[in-house]
């Protein structure tokens, strides 16, 4: 798009402002920077240009020149420079749709026609179908979104982040902005497809600084003078465009130059100062009336400073270039510098704070006028009209709970006296939620405690059942699953059928706080119920979160393929809504991890865990470090698997230091330590482990589920130091309750465990019924690592047991042909019969179908030697992400799910020497 391109604008929600989708005009006086072009030319060989600097670094300007020396190549522009009202999901798109509008005037239709269901339906299918038109029109085309800091939406972010990742060809995006975006900035720099530029590669030079000092701006210092303005503003073009300003008008320069001092934002405040003091009394007053608005226009300045004069104002700004953008050829709309602009508003807000105020007022009513919300809400608060931003939040806050957008919440309650919260029950309610997402516990029990003790009776009938849901929420969090079904089940009974938003949280709480001490029976049907009320209420976050909890109770009772198949439709479902990036479905993406694992399918656990944990990192909110954890376990266990033990053991102390600085509850913490002693007793560091089974709390039956993990490890550790009497006693004593449970997975785990613990004892007979047992259980649910996770003297059992297959027994010889394959012994130990999914019993070798190439061969052989995909990346001098490609593609072809049976079928097939 050229600077004089007027837009189709085709929204059908909001008006579009023109001016927000036209470049600014590049100016005849500007410098020529060619290596900051040069910079962005290489840049679009890859699909994001990312300009990142503090204010004054001149990153608009270097966009707006840059594309004057490619437009010769075909590059269409597109432009969106976006505010902090831009926060709105369909908002934001339908200004990107509107950017790429310079491929054409039908360009986007069908992505706009789709934007009016977005905040329901999510953003997942209209930003596919922009793709797919981005991808039929062809043209070479660069959107830029300038500003993008104003943003601070996680559902934009993520977004943003699909629409990047999957460009076509033909189209790159350019943003500018005060900080690193947060995207996946990491994975596109890993693939060379990133191209930044910082304060270092902005900052003007010595000899750019003299050029623009004395030829742009047309001064005439001495080499000397020049060189201290650029040593002391450190090449800060807005404080050189400052200084040269000063500078003109002084009658000693010398004097003015020498003056300078210290860090280089109090010479901006210094330099700022003086340029306004020599203004006209009447354009002082314009400016700092004005310094509260984002984009100025001559009806809206006119609405703020109640004169009518602001288009001639305005053009008297241009014609002195007086820190004012222009956003149009018009001269219709404008910005101020980024930079002049906070000093205006600083001193207005010092100086004439009630003046302030009014003019935020003003501003708030002509926003609201034009149904632009989010801007009006500012500007209220600003403003001071707490009445009005609070009538907003009661109405809005709940909404930006469910979409977990804590720091919103903060903000706009920190703005607001608390006797104004306290009188509205909603606002008592949100601002509790909002507590309990920052995990600041002792914050929350409070705020319950005076919600009911002194908000009113009144208050405490409306929102009882809130203030209820919000006790059980906190019970689960703290670690206190009893305390949690204590709490649900007394509000339950006195909560009204008609409050199906509240009822429906409550029953998935307690169906989850249920699912966390072990008792299933009850959590199932209440989570169930609770996933019909959620889909009543038009609640899909919190029906995503318990089908992902229903889904881990059956994981937990032991129905892996049910449970296998219930994470995979949540996971469906969350990307059918866009909400793939903001983690209401994470638990269905760590539990499909987990059922990977133990399936033996260790590279695909690893490849689903580092999708969720991307998404925990780019969340960063302290509510989801428990989620965190949980996943790096995981990982644990998934390095273990690989025999990585030393990297096991990295994560683990990783997760204990993270664990030490975070509000954890106590079983989360205790989870943490006891994942790290496995990883020890694995390590042959038996003293270390020994510690960690001193500092624990005692462990007591009946065993809740939170501390299952700490009992079995607590088994491994008796039985490598040889305490035999004492971890039989605690099998026996847990496989009771697991029976009485019907927890079918526990009892396999504890089974296994048993008949390590009687051969080890010289107990041959009784320890292969117990391993006729496990086995028994686990073939349905196709169980793997549970028998290859406990060593070489589960091994020989499995053998007696394929060779002397007792009458009435409930697994066949094939399925222990699959344990024995998955634990990937030399053939000189062990002669594994194939597994089934490679090759049948007794069946003759077929070639494959597709035959690996020769880098294929490669990659398989050096992951026969035992490397890592890092040591092979490494070996092969390519990405880690190439190797999995390549894994992959060795697997499908070899017709195996894990790297131990890619092995043994390449050895069958003469691949492997």
């Amino acid at each position: 798009m050229t600077s004089s391109t007027q837009p189709r604008l085709r929204s059908p929600r909001f008006p579009v402002l023109t001016t927000k989708l036209l470049a600014p005009p590049a100016r005849a006086d500007t410098l020529e920077r060619a290596a900051v072009d040069q910079r962005m030319s290489d840049g679009l060989a890859g699909r994001l240009i990312v300009i990142s600097a503090p204010p004054g670094f001149g990153k608009t300007t270097a966009v707006v020149n840059w594309h004057r020396t490619i437009a010769d190549q075909g590059w269409l522009l597109g432009w969106v420079a976006l505010d902090a009202g831009d926060n709105d999901l369909a908002r934001f798109l339908t200004y990107v749709v509107h950017g790429f509008g310079v491929l054409g005037e039908d360009f986007g239709d069908d992505t706009l026609s789709l934007l009016e269901s977005v905040q329901q339906s999510g953003w997942h299918v209209p930003v596919t179908v922009l793709l797919n038109e981005l991808e039929r029109n062809g043209q070479p085309v660069i959107l830029v979104l300038d500003d993008y800091h104003e943003i601070v939406e996680d559902e934009i972010h993520a977004a943003l982040t699909y629409l990047i990742e999957h460009l076509p060809a033909s189209a790159r995006v350019v943003i500018t902005s005060r900080t690193d975006p947060p995207l996946s900035l990491p994975l596109l720099r890993a693939r060379r497809e990133l191209s930044e530029l910082g304060p270092d590669q902005l900052r003007f030079t010595a000899d750019e600084a003299r050029a623009f000092i004395n030829d742009v701006m047309q001064l005439d210092l001495t080499s000397a003078q020049i060189e201290e303005l650029e040593r002391r503003t450190e090449g800060w073009i807005a404080g050189l465009l400052l200084a040269a300003l000063s500078v003109s008008d002084a009658a000693d320069p010398e004097t003015l130059i020498s003056a300078f001092g210290g860090d280089h934002y109090y010479v901006v405040d210094y330099l700022a100062e003086e340029v306004l003091s020599r203004q006209p009394e009447e354009l002082q007053r314009f400016l700092l009336d004005t310094s509260v608005l984002d984009q100025l226009s001559a009806q809206l300045c006119d609405a703020v400073t109640g004169a009518d004069s602001g288009a001639e104002t305005l053009a008297r700004l241009d014609d002195a270039n007086l820190f004012i953008v222009r956003l149009d050829q018009r001269r219709s709309w404008y910005r101020y510098h980024h930079l002049f602009g906070e000093f205006l508003q600083s001193r207005f807000r010092r100086e004439e704070p009630e003046r302030w105020r009014d003019a935020h007022r003003r501003a708030a009513n002509y926003y609201e006028r034009e149904r632009l919300f989010h801007q009006a809400i500012d500007h209220a608060l600003k403003a001071g009209d707490h009445e009005r931003s609070a009538g907003l939040l009661a109405e809005t806050g709940m909404r930006t709970v469910n979409a977990g957008r804590s720091a919103t919440l903060r903000r706009w309650f920190a703005a607001l006296p608390d006797e104004l919260i306290e009188q509205r029950h909603e606002l008592l309610a949100i601002r509790i939620w909002m507590l309990m997402m920052d995990r600041d516990f002792a914050q929350v029990t409070r705020a319950l405690d005076h919600a009911e003790r002194h908000a009113g009776d009144a208050v405490v009938e409306q929102q009882g059942g809130a203030l209820a849901a919000a006790r059980v929420a906190l019970a689960l969090l703290t670690g206190d699953p009893d305390g949690a079904v204590r709490l649900g089940e007394q509000a339950l009974t006195e909560l009204a059928v008609d409050e199906v938003g509240v009822r429906s949280n409550l029953t998935v709480h307690l169906g989850t706080a249920y699912r966390m001490r072990g008792d299933l029976a009850p959590a199932i049907p209440l989570l169930t119920e609770g996933m019909a009320l959620c889909e009543q209420d038009g609640n899909k976050p919190a029906w995503l979160i318990a089908a992902s909890q229903r889904a881990i109770a059956w994981m937990t009772i032991g129905d892996l393929r049910l449970a296998y198949d219930a994470f995979r439709e949540v996971i469906a479902i969350e990307a059918d809504l866009g909400l793939t990036n903001l983690g209401f479905a994470i638990a269905s993406h760590l539990g499909l991890a987990e059922i990977l694992r133990e399936w033996d399918r260790l590279d695909e656990a690893e490849e689903v865990l580092a999708r969720a944990l991307a998404v925990l990192e780019r969340l960063d909110d302290g509510e989801q470090f428990g989620t965190r954890l949980y996943g790096a376990l995981i990982l644990i266990r998934v390095r273990c698997g690989q025999e990585d033990f030393e990297g096991a053991l990295a994560i683990a102390d990783q997760a204990m230091r993270d664990a030490s600085q975070t509000d954890l509850s106590a079983w989360e913490f205790e989870r943490a330590a006891a994942f790290r002693a496995r990883v020890l007793i694995a390590l042959g560091r038996i003293d270390e482990a020994q510690l960690w089974a001193n500092s624990i709390p005692p462990v007591d039956l009946p065993l809740h589920s939170t501390r299952e993990i700490t009992y079995q490890i607590l088994v491994r550790l008796h039985l490598a130091q040889g305490r035999l009497d004492e971890a039989l006693q605690l099998i026996a004593d847990a496989r009771q309750l697991a029976d009485e449970s019907d927890l079918r997975r526990r009892l396999i785990e504890l089974d296994v465990l048993f008949a390590v613990a009687l051969e080890q004892a010289g107990q041959r007979t009784a320890a292969l019924r117990s391993l006729d047992s496990a086995l028994s259980m686990a073939e349905p649910d196709g169980y793997l690592r549970a028998f290859v996770d406990d060593g070489p003297l589960l091994w020989p059992l499995l053998l007696d047991l394929r060779q002397a297959r007792p009458a009435g027994a409930r697994w066949s010889t094939t399925y222990i042909d699959q344990i024995i394959a998955a634990v990937g012994l030399p053939q000189g130990q062990l002669e594994p019969a194939p597994p089934p999914a490679v090759i049948a019993a007794g069946a003759t070798v077929e070639p494959l179908a597709e035959p690996l190439t020769e880098r294929e061969t490669e990659v398989l052989a050096l992951l026969a030697e035992g490397l890592t995909n890092q040591e092979v990346a490494d070996r092969l001098f390519l990405s880690v992400g190439t190797i999995k490609r390549h894994a992959h593609n060795i697997y499908g072809k070899l017709g195996v799910n894990s790297r131990t049976q890619a092995i043994l079928r390449g050895q069958n097939l003469g691949l492997l020497r």
